[in-house]
């Protein structure tokens, strides 16, 4: 690759970051409200010091992984994590007056993802071959029943009622909360997070604009079922990926550039119109509350016992003796939010050092890491947009919920057997005969 090229990419790169940081920061002080809901703070404290100190940390993170950059699935995903999680963490180390042992502890976590994620992405796993038969049919027929069993969910809960009432959306979720049966959140979560935004991206690039079309509405009725905010960013990057024409050369070039644009959208609304509709969806939700309630999490488990794998781990919280007689969703709700918030679900940190304290920053990271190698092995043929938007849902949803828990496990397994199924396909080069 042409030095000169390198240089331009890597200028653009660190102009767009730094860009959003600065936004970021200025909407946190203008636009974020003393108050979260339920008489709960948000804990706005400026201090000049923490600031500077998380720029220069953020900087020389931002040079680390710009120089360790490679082209896997991987790497996609630890340079979205980057700009979702770790740019507004060094943030609130000075808006929020952040606890330092909180800030040094998810730096040696970062440390350790910089450090091993290309060691980690170039380990080899023997992959058995699965051949099937007739490949066509079975993409096609998974199209079917990801369309059938959306659709039936979708009428079973709001009878295909189409919805955008932000304010509803805790009044709606605690009410969902003990009604929904566990395999129909498990199809809310892998077809709303994954199948749907996936197949709208595909669909897109083969100019298939009718599938796409229906698969946009069946998402927009799926957020309307339980008002994940996430479902409508993952929709729009979709639509954006799918219609735009530009090569994907570099992923951290386009996540840079889509988040500062985000930004600066979120900035102007501000300014022009005094609303802050897409602070509030996205900014605020996809940036600012995860490593909000990291903090929590870390406050809480640094003065009580640790949970040690006995809640919230797929399969194996089942054969543990639990910690707590309450979900760690209601030690947290209880403790910080007055009862009014049924799931302040986040990851990363708060995972590791809820399980195993101080210990966990250091295996945590490593275990992040396979997950996503795991997936690397079956994504190699899937179109570039379809591999950036994969890229996307895992950084949002590993920023938001824990890794060892059963949603992520599930939509995790649930994505495999979609990129198999995918993979198979593109290697056969079939038409579609829907």
């Amino acid at each position: 690759m042409p030095e000169l090229y390198i240089k331009k990419r890597n200028i653009i790169i660190v102009f767009f970051s730094i860009v959003s940081k600065i936004l970021y920061e200025i909407q946190v002080l203008y636009c974020l409200p003393e108050n979260y809901m339920f008489g709960v703070s948000f804990g706005k404290d400026f201090v000049l010091s923490k600031i500077i100190i998380g720029w220069f940390i953020y900087i020389v993170f931002l040079f680390f992984l710009i120089i360790s950059h490679r082209d896997d699935f991987l790497n996609y995903v630890c340079e979205i994590l980057f700009l979702l999680n770790f740019l507004p963490v060094t943030s609130s180390y000075g808006l929020n007056n952040g606890n330092t042992v909180f800030f040094i502890l998810y730096i040696i976590y970062w440390l350790i993802i910089l450090i091993f994620k290309n060691k980690i992405s170039m380990i080899q796993f023997t992959q058995k071959e699965y051949k099937l038969l007739f490949p066509k049919m079975e993409f096609n027929c998974f199209i079917l029943l990801t369309s059938i069993t959306s659709l039936l969910f979708i009428y079973h809960y709001n009878h295909f009622h189409i919805s955008f009432d932000l304010d509803a959306v805790y009044d709606l979720r605690a009410e969902m909360a003990g009604n929904l049966p566990t395999w129909f959140t498990w199809i809310k979560n892998c077809f709303g997070n994954v199948a749907l935004p996936l197949l709208i991206v595909y669909f897109l690039e083969k100019k298939r604009f009718l599938y796409s079309l229906f698969f946009i509405l069946m998402e927009i009725m799926m957020f309307s079922v339980g008002m994940d905010k996430t479902y409508i960013l993952l929709l729009i990057v979709a639509i954006f990926l799918g219609l735009f024409k530009f090569r994907i050369k570099n992923s951290f070039v386009i996540a840079s550039f889509g988040i500062c644009g985000v930004m600066v959208l979120s900035g102007l609304e501000f300014l022009f119109y005094g609303t802050t509709m897409l602070f509030y969806m996205v900014v605020r939700r996809t940036f600012y509350l995860p490593v909000w309630i990291n903090q929590m999490y870390f406050d809480f488990f640094s003065n009580h016992e640790k949970v040690l794998f006995t809640q919230n781990v797929f399969v194996i919280s089942k054969f543990l003796p639990n910690t707590y007689t309450e979900t760690i969703y209601s030690l947290i709700n209880h403790a910080y939010f007055n009862g009014k918030v049924p799931s302040p679900n986040t990851g990363l940190l708060a995972e590791s050092f809820m399980h195993m304290g101080y210990a966990g920053v250091f295996v945590f990271p490593i275990l992040l890491l396979f997950v996503l190698r795991i997936m690397d092995t079956y994504i190699a043929f899937l179109p570039s947009k379809s591999k950036f938007l994969l890229a996307i849902c895992m950084g949002v949803l590993i920023s938001n919920i824990p890794i060892t828990g059963g949603f992520f496990v599930s939509v995790w397994l649930f994505s495999l057997v979609v990129l198999f199924l995918l993979n198979k396909f593109e290697k056969k080069e079939c038409r579609l005969a829907i």
